[in-house]
């Protein structure tokens, strides 16, 4: 988003040139470019009036390339033209002066002749400056800096005042400069640096004529001319080892830096030749005490007015820089992380290291309370897969900023270093090959909806049933899969009772169903438990967890029984009685049977027994002639089984008999 200090009216219909838009200057028109087309404007102005125009579109991520041209009133005599002007390519700008009153075209297309509504762009008409940079390029914090101006046409431009932050946002402040005229202001960024601002002294183009300087510093020169070579002297000690990093392209100037250190007697110590489309970096050890001199020089020997150049010279520290990539695609970095709301991500976190070696820490700051695993690169690694569950209380909206952090410890300085986008944003903005750097830091955050369900899990028998003496069930766990999920489903029982163990293996790829066994201890006592199933899963990195809660496990006995007298007992005689047992599961046993609370004088057989394919016995009670007269409520008999070498009793309902007396004859 560029903020702008120009009035901003809509594009309109504005083809052929007979209906071209009429601009008031100063203004700014954003429109958007169709493929096959050129969008026309009419500007007025008087004789010696200067006009600036401006064109951004690859600095906003517009894919458009633009060219302008300014024409006569006929559209048939071109008066000026740009196309990728230095330091801001591939947009372009221009400058001109009307030699007389009257009305003239501004034309706009895309170079390859291409467009749709995504080509889009903002047409800057007044007449500001065109900057590329201040200069110096940089300034301390807290500090008053005044700065003039560097670019191709800097029109009636007075010196900028500014004071510098103490803590600004990042290492760079934007800044706009205006004429005396005040029709709209040029952009630029200014450096917040830490060391000390040191600029070129004129003449310094031999090494003879080196400037003097002391390190750590920041040194600001500018190639006046083509062929120009700038050189610093300065004193070094034996060991120590110096980085030297220049910033060029990435701040509006179009100089592509090369760097060479010499020593006292005009010797090759170090240098930085062809670097592509990065800036120029590179270390060097002090071979011996002594005197050395810094020689900058455009590569390939350009220089003017917006030829600026910024170095950076540090003692250099063991460092790394991060970048992200998929997990699955090592080669596809990312820029912006899209998750569901409460939902996960899962990213590789690569480690460019340079001469550092330990462990780095990974951290995600700007969405609030997260949860990360895999968040340590290990010693001597490239790489990690960072996982990062975002709380659910971070809600979709409006795209947010993130950065990742990464963090380590070299002797005793902590290193901080944040993950670039910059791989991402290049392939972004494919005719940009420096993309805002206000970008390459941050990383755009989108959340969406919650994830939907992909699966849903459920028990058919409720409750599950577990026999004593048995000691194992076994019962299915269904699943209905949605979305088109096919991958396994793990499952996993919580608060089990004691004394209960799990055997919960996932549910398979494709399947539809999965078993779970629970094995109980041979003294877990009859009665009913609960316990709770997870069911969990994971669709594109997803992870989805389903809870069935308080499941109820019923343990009973192996067996149940009862006692059946056929009717009362008379004193002094016999009495049938059926016992009736009820075999829980499919073990064929014999049971042993032992009669309870019998008074004296009333008997039944020492030994009674069930045979192992039997259900029922017959038994029959024997009466002495002097067994009192009464009801017995309370007759029970316990069945004994051996089931799995464990001994397991269960004792009857209690039964009633009643003694009667012998009727007299």
């Amino acid at each position: 988003l560029l903020v702008d200090d120009l009035a901003s009216p809509r594009e309109n219909k504005n083809r052929p040139p007979e209906q071209a838009q009429p601009l008031a200057s100063p203004l700014a028109v954003d429109g958007d470019s169709d493929a096959e087309s050129f969008d026309y404007y009419k500007v007025s102005g008087k004789a010696g009036q200067r006009i600036s125009v401006e064109v951004f579109a690859g600095r906003l991520g517009s894919p458009l390339d633009p060219v302008i041209r300014l024409l006569d009133s006929t559209g048939r005599i071109e008066l000026a033209y740009s196309d990728d002007s230095p330091g801001i390519a591939p947009d372009g700008r221009l400058a001109y002066t009307f030699p007389k009153d009257g009305d003239y075209l501004l034309e706009i297309r895309d170079i390859r002749y291409q467009g749709n509504a995504n080509y889009r762009y903002r047409l800057r008409v007044g007449d500001f400056p065109l900057v590329n940079t201040p200069f110096p390029l940089g300034a301390q914090p807290a500090t008053h800096s005044s700065l003039s101006a560097v670019g191709p046409d800097l029109g009636n431009l007075p010196p900028l005042e500014v004071d510098v932050p103490k803590a600004p946002l990042g290492d760079r402040i934007w800044l706009g400069m205006k004429s005396a005229t005040g029709q709209g202001s040029a952009m630029l960024s200014l450096v917040v640096g830490q060391h000390p601002e040191l600029l070129e002294s004129e003449p310094n183009n031999t090494p003879e004529q080196s400037t003097a300087v002391s390190f750590p510093a920041a040194l600001n020169g500018r190639f006046a001319q083509p062929r120009d070579q700038d050189y610093y002297h300065f004193e070094a000690k034996k060991g120590q080892r110096w980085q030297i990093r220049g910033l060029t392209r990435t701040l509006g100037s179009p100089s592509d830096l090369f760097l060479r250190v010499y020593d006292a007697k005009g010797a090759k110590i170090a240098e930085v030749e062809d670097t592509g489309t990065s800036e120029a970096f590179f270390a060097w050890s002090v071979p011996a005490d002594g005197t050395f001199r810094l020689m900058v020089e455009d590569l390939h020997r350009r220089g003017g007015p917006d030829h600026a150049y910024r170095l950076e010279v540090e003692a250099f520290e063991p460092s790394f820089s991060l970048a992200v990539t998929q997990v699955d695609k090592k080669t596809e970095f990312l820029d912006t992380f899209q998750v569901p709301q409460g939902g996960v991500l899962r990213v590789r976190v690569e480690a460019s290291r340079r001469e550092y070696d330990g462990p780095i820490t990974l951290s995600l700051e700007g969405a609030g309370e997260v949860k990360l695993q895999g968040q340590v690169i290990e010693e001597k690694k490239t790489e990690t897969i960072l996982t990062v569950q975002f709380p659910p209380e971070l809600s979709p909206g409006p795209p947010r900023l993130v950065s990742l952090w990464g963090k380590g410890k070299w002797q005793d300085k902590e290193l901080a270093v944040r993950a670039t986008c910059l791989s991402a944003l290049t392939k972004a903005f494919p005719g940009q090959p420096y993309p805002p750097p206000e970008l390459a830091a941050v990383f755009g955050l989108g959340v969406g909806p919650v994830f939907p369900d992909f699966f849903k899990v459920s028990l058919a028998p409720s409750p599950i049933t577990l026999i004593q003496g048995i000691g194992k069930v076994t019962f299915p766990v269904k699943v209905e899969r949605l979305n088109k999920y096919a991958d396994p489903i793990n499952l996993a029982l919580t608060n089990l009772p004691a004394k209960l163990q799990a055997d919960a293996k996932p549910i398979a790829k494709d399947k539809t169903e999965g078993p779970i066994t629970l094995t109980a201890a041979p003294d877990l006592t009859p009665g009913e438990y609960k316990f709770n199933l997870q069911a969990s899963g994971v669709q594109t990195f997803q992870p989805k967890t389903q809870t069935l809660s308080d499941i109820v496990l019923k343990v009973i006995a192996p067996l149940d029984i009862t006692l059946a007298p056929a009717g009362p007992l008379v004193v002094g005689e016999k009495q049938q009685a059926k016992v009736q047992i009820k075999r829980h599961g499919d073990w064929k046993e014999p049971v042993q049977l032992t009669l309870q609370n019998l008074p004296a004088g009333l008997t039944v057989p020492e030994s009674l027994s069930i045979p192992a394919d039997r259900d029922t016995l017959d038994l029959e009670f024997t009466s002495t002639a002097d067994l009192a007269v009464t009801t017995l409520n309370n007759i029970t008999i316990t069945a004994t089984v051996k089931l799995n070498k464990q001994d397991f009793s269960i004792v009857s309902p209690p039964a009633k008999l009643e003694i009667k007396a012998a009727e007299k004859k």
